[in-house]
């Protein structure tokens, strides 16, 4: 450390925090996600992808194996933007949950759909998505709105506030 610039004291404030920091690598920069206290990786897991199998492997071998080797490099953050994303990397943290937060997003079921412009329209796509994918929870729920902003009534807004500020129903999803 003779050669850092970091002073002892805010070595000791990293060090201290590592313990929380899941699947946490000392190679691995991690930043604060917003006004959270979750400390996730400055690389993450996610954006959209194609079912091309370009390693002669099984699809889902392929997400598993994806997820280990992303936990044993220290990324601890998987953005699943559709339906089928979710559901993946579900199966491939199965068993590991523990290791990554999981943000998802369900892009069909969202605000710019106009079905989906109420709180309960919402909570209900998300729980399905949940209940599709067996998790429990979401570290962070993601909700998609019409490109280019601006085209949201005062109403959707206030929906998509209701909405993110909701209890969600805790029972267990069945298996």
């Amino acid at each position: 450390m003779e050669d850092s610039k970091l002073p002892r004291r805010g070595f000791m404030r990293i060090d201290a925090r590592a313990k929380n920091i899941l699947s946490y690598n000392p190679d691995m920069e991690y930043r604060r996600l917003g006004k959270t206290d979750l400390w996730i990786s400055a690389v993450c897991l996610g954006g959209h992808w194609k079912r091309v199998n370009v390693m002669e492997q099984e699809f889902d071998e392929n997400r598993s194996e994806v997820i280990s080797r992303c936990i044993d490099v220290g990324i601890n953050y998987v953005d699943a933007c559709t339906w089928e994303e979710v559901v993946a990397y579900s199966k491939a943290l199965a068993g590991r949950r523990d290791k990554m937060y999981l943000a998802l997003s369900n892009c069909g079921q969202e605000v710019r759909n106009e079905e989906y412009r109420t709180a309960g329209k919402l909570m209900e796509g998300l729980e399905a998505l949940l209940r599709e994918s067996k998790q429990e929870y979401a570290d962070l729920w993601r909700i998609t709105c019409l490109e280019p902003g601006g085209r949201h009534s005062f109403n959707t807004s206030c929906e998509l506030v209701e909405a993110s500020n909701k209890p969600r129903n805790r029972e267990k999803h069945d298996s």
